[in-house]
């Protein structure tokens, strides 16, 4: 019924629990619980993260838009993460010891919806499979560089003081500048201070990690229901992080800044990615994620392209 391979997505349902290392963690909040760990596959070391779960159900739009942002971002030249979709079998996660193990485990299950588009729910088929969609990434820490979230860093600061705490350096200014544009192009509210961070090597100065965590924007947070009742009326709330809101982060930004970004990109070329995932998403939540990207990126092409001609001049 459902393809993987044409799906892009590895199966990797065979992975054992022996090859399962380092971080494992679980994050518990309304949206549900959130698994993470590392693997080691040969000399590669690899993050995987589920998506929300309640029970048995995992839910795929986390790792989903973890995926479509991440295409985004290197389109357009930003200096993001690169992100994989894998099925893994679910006894793996739930044999998993994690270092902060929710209570919610044990609720009962949610139901998953049966047909999406008419069509069987992917959702639902992964479930019914005991298999978990997951996100993958690399390591972006090399050799003797250590990683450092800015909650570490500055634990302290908070809104316009954190951002001009962190631009001491021209290099980190573009890259934080980068991070706001991509922020508000892909609606990602859930940038707080641990999803963020610098690199520190022996004789380099730190400089900004690339782009992660992308999971939460994209309005990804919202059930279905909520998106085919109210669409793009969700975008009203603009909270952002950690800077303040998303659109008034845009007035921090440099044009300087801007100087790598692809501004001859068009909007159609960043929604032709998203189609890729029309099959396992709701035809309501696809409209409303192209929708979402078109106002985002449109808005900061025609205002930033100008400005950095007119930085150039």
């Amino acid at each position: 019924m459902w393809d993987l391979n044409s799906l892009g997505i590895l199966d990797m349902t065979a992975l054992d629990k022996k090859a399962v290392e380092g971080i494992r963690t679980s994050s518990q909040s309304s949206a549900g619980v959130l698994k993470k760990f590392s693997v080691q596959i040969g000399e590669a070391s690899l993050f995987v993260k589920s998506g929300y779960s309640f029970g048995k159900l995992y839910s795929i739009r986390e790792p989903v838009t973890e995926c479509i942002v991440s295409e985004i971002g290197h389109k357009l030249g930003f200096n993001v993460v690169k992100y994989a979709l894998w099925v893994i079998s679910r006894d793996l996660l739930d044999s998993i010891e994690y270092t902060n193990p929710s209570d919610e485990d044990e609720e009962e299950e949610l139901p998953a919806a049966r047909t999406v588009n008419g069509r069987p729910s992917f959702q639902r088929f992964l479930m019914e499979q005991r298999m978990v969609l997951v996100s993958v990434c690399g390591s972006f820490i090399s050799g003797n560089e250590s990683f450092h979230s800015c909650a570490k860093i500055a634990p302290l600061l908070k809104n316009r003081k954190l951002y001009e705490a962190l631009i001491s350096s021209e290099k980190n200014r573009v890259h934080l500048d980068q991070m706001i544009l991509m922020d508000y192009i892909v609606h990602n509210t859930d940038r707080h201070t641990k999803n963020f961070g610098f690199l520190f090597g022996e004789k380099i100065d730190p400089y900004m990690a690339p782009l992660y965590d992308h999971g939460l924007s994209l309005l990804s947070y919202y059930e279905d229901s909520l998106v085919e009742e109210y669409g793009m009326d969700l975008l009203t709330f603009d909270i952002g992080k950690p800077f303040g809101s998303l659109q008034a982060c845009l007035d921090l930004v440099d044009p300087k800044s801007t100087h790598g970004i692809n501004f001859a990109v068009t909007s159609d070329e960043l929604i032709a990615i998203v189609d890729k995932y029309q099959d396992v998403l709701s035809e309501a939540r696809i409209t409303l994620i192209k929708k979402v990207i078109r106002r985002g990126w449109d808005h900061v092409r025609n205002k930033f392209s100008v400005l950095q001609e007119n930085a150039d001049r």
